[in-house]
C-alpha cells in the first residue's frame, strides 16, 4: 500500500494554513504578512492558483535591507522576491517518493499541487514529524513506513 501525500493532509501545511501571496502584491503586503505571521516562508501563486515560487523571509529582508530607496521598497510586487524552486509535485504522489525527491535535490521543503493547483508545501520539519509521530505510533498504525511505497 502506497502512502500518498493527498492522504496526509494533516501533516503537512495546506493552503490557505500555508500562506500565499499573488504574483502582483506589493512588498508591503508581503511585509505585513510576515510580521504577522512566525512563518518563514509563503508561496507565491498566480490568479489561477498555479505555484510561482517561494519568498523566504530571510531573503525577503535582505533584499529590502539593502534597497536605498524606502518609497520604492514598497511597491515592489512579490514576482522580485521569489526563489524559484522545482516544479510542484502532484498530491497522488507516494511520501517515500517526495522524500527521495527533497533529499536528492537538497530542498527543505517541496510544493504540492492537486489538479493543476496549488495545495500546500511539504516541509522538511513535516517529514521529520511524521517520522517522529511513526517511532511513537503502535505498530499497527495505518501510518506505518513499511506499508508505504
Amino acid at each position: 500500500m502506497t502512502m500518498l501525500i493527498q492522504n496526509l493532509k494533516t501533516y503537512f501545511r495546506q493552503h490557505p494554513d500555508q500562506p500565499a501571496v499573488s504574483m502582483h502584491q506589493t512588498s508591503s503586503d508581503i511585509k505585513r504578512i510576515f510580521q504577522k505571521r512566525k512563518d518563514r516562508t509563503l508561496a507565491v501563486i498566480d490568479a489561477n492558483m498555479k505555484f510561482q515560487g517561494i519568498i523566504e523571509r530571510a531573503t525577503f529582508t535582505q533584499k529590502i535591507s539593502e534597497m536605498h530607496q524606502p518609497r520604492t521598497q514598497n511597491f515592489l510586487p512579490a514576482s522580485e522576491f521569489i526563489t524559484h524552486t522545482p516544479k510542484p509535485i502532484p498530491a497522488s504522489i507516494g511520501f517515500k517518493e517526495s522524500i527521495l525527491r527533497m533529499v536528492h535535490m537538497d530542498l527543505k521543503y517541496l510544493p504540492v499541487e492537486h489538479n493543476g493547483q496549488f495545495i500546500g508545501l511539504l516541509q522538511e520539519r513535516d517529514i521529520r514529524n511524521l517520522i517522529i509521530m511513526e517511532n511513537e505510533a503502535p505498530k499497527t498504525d495505518n501510518l506505518s513506513f513499511a506499508n508505504a511505497a
